[in-house]
């Protein structure tokens, strides 16, 4: 007789399952399970499986409002940046330009060559205001002339 190799054995414990195999009236067990019990057991394995499913479902649903709502959010921000970008690609334009020269240069009272500086000037002390004249109110009419433009006319 050849030698067998001793293979290292891992010792797990052993599930008995024998209660999930009815025994027929002879008494010999059955090799597989009841229909009945397996059609359960499948149903009950489906059913976990399906419970899986739709927590991943609901998970992957809530990320793409997140991120939804993350990409609108950017996209605002983008919009607002670019905005931002052409005002001041046009205030560097204006800048740079020979009007934008010119005004600060007569905001800062610098002249060019051939011109001719001239600078008003404000007289020292307050000066006196005139007088308004106020008209004077005339006095009220009295009773009798009030009903004679009554009756009559003015």
């Amino acid at each position: 007789m050849p030698e067998r190799k001793r293979r290292a054995r891992f010792l797990l414990p052993r599930l008995n399952l024998s209660f999930l195999q009815r025994r027929p009236p002879d008494g010999k067990p059955r090799p597989w399970m009841d229909s009945r019990l397996r059609q359960q057991i499948i149903l009950v394995v489906v059913l976990l499986l399906l419970a899986l499913v739709f927590a991943s479902l609901n998970q992957r649903i809530s990320q793409n409002i997140r991120l939804t709502t993350q990409r609108d959010q950017l996209s605002t921000q983008v919009m607002q940046l670019t905005a931002t970008v052409q005002a001041l690609e046009t205030r560097k334009a204006y800048i740079t330009s020979e009007a934008a020269v010119e005004e600060f240069a007569r905001d800062r009272r610098m002249i060019r060559e051939g011109d001719v500086l001239v600078v008003p000037l404000t007289p020292v002390g307050k000066p006196t205001p005139t007088p308004l004249g106020f008209p004077t109110p005339q006095p009220p009419p009295q009773n009798w002339e009030v009903w004679w433009a009554l009756f009559f006319g003015d």
